[in-house]
C-alpha cells in the first residue's frame, strides 16, 4: 500500500491543486468556531489535501479531519489533522465543508452510498468539493484516458464526463453549483456540490 500512496503522491508532485484556483478563504472561513470542522477530506489517503489547506492557511479556525480506511498509512503523520474512518462519516453532524478526491475509484453505485452518508453529515451551510476530473466527450487527453482505462480494470469504476458528474451527483438529491478547473489538460476540477 505504501508504494501505491508514494506512486500517487509523485505523480501529482509540483501541480496546480484545488487552492490555487478556489477562494477557500473567502467562501469558507469566515467567522469560524475552532472547534467547528472547517473541512473533512474524505479518503484522503495520507492527507495530502488537508496538509496543503493547513500549510496555505496555518492560521485558520476550525478543525481539519483526514477520513479514509485502514491500512493507510496516516497515524501521527500530521499533528494538525484530525483522523478518522471515513465509514463513520455519519457520527459528525453538521460538517461544515467537505472535500471528496475518491469517487473515481468507485462505479456509480457506491458513490450512490458515500455522497448520500456525506449529504446526510451536512450542516446547513455545508458544500461539498469534489476533487476530480472531468473528461471531455472528446478529445480526450492521454493520461486522463490512461487513468480511465485503469480505473475500469482495476476497481470497476471510472473517470467521468461533466454530464456523468451532474447525473450522478442530482441522484442523491445534491446539485452541482459551481465548477472550477485548475489543470487544463486533465480537467482536474472542484464540483461543488450544495443538497438541492
Amino acid at each position: 500500500m505504501g508504494y501505491f500512496i508514494q506512486c500517487l503522491t509523485s505523480q501529482r508532485e509540483g501541480q496546480k491543486i484545488w487552492l490555487d484556483v478556489y477562494p477557500f478563504e473567502q467562501k469558507l472561513c469566515q467567522n469560524l468556531d475552532p472547534d467547528t470542522p472547517l473541512l473533512v477530506d474524505v479518503g484522503g489517503g495520507v492527507g495530502h489535501q488537508c496538509l496543503a489547506l493547513k500549510t496555505l492557511f496555518p492560521d485558520i479556525s476550525g478543525r481539519v479531519i483526514l477520513q479514509d480506511l485502514p491500512p493507510v498509512p496516516i497515524e501521527g503523520l500530521y499533528p494538525r489533522v484530525a483522523l478518522r474512518d471515513f465509514v463513520r462519516l455519519m457520527l459528525f453532524q453538521e460538517l461544515e465543508h467537505i472535500t471528496c478526491i475518491i469517487l473515481h475509484d468507485y462505479p456509480d453505485e457506491k458513490c450512490k452510498v458515500i455522497l448520500q452518508l456525506i449529504r446526510e453529515a451536512m450542516g446547513k451551510d455545508s458544500v461539498i468539493l469534489i476533487d476530480e476530473m472531468i473528461i471531455p466527450e472528446q478529445g480526450t487527453h492521454w493520461q486522463a484516458a490512461q487513468l480511465d482505462i485503469a480505473m475500469m480494470s482495476s476497481l470497476s469504476a471510472m473517470e467521468r464526463t461533466k454530464k456523468q458528474w451532474y447525473q450522478l451527483v442530482e441522484s442523491v438529491g445534491l446539485k452541482i453549483v459551481e465548477i472550477y478547473t485548475y489543470t487544463k489538460e486533465l480537467q482536474d476540477s472542484i464540483l461543488v456540490a450544495m443538497p438541492e
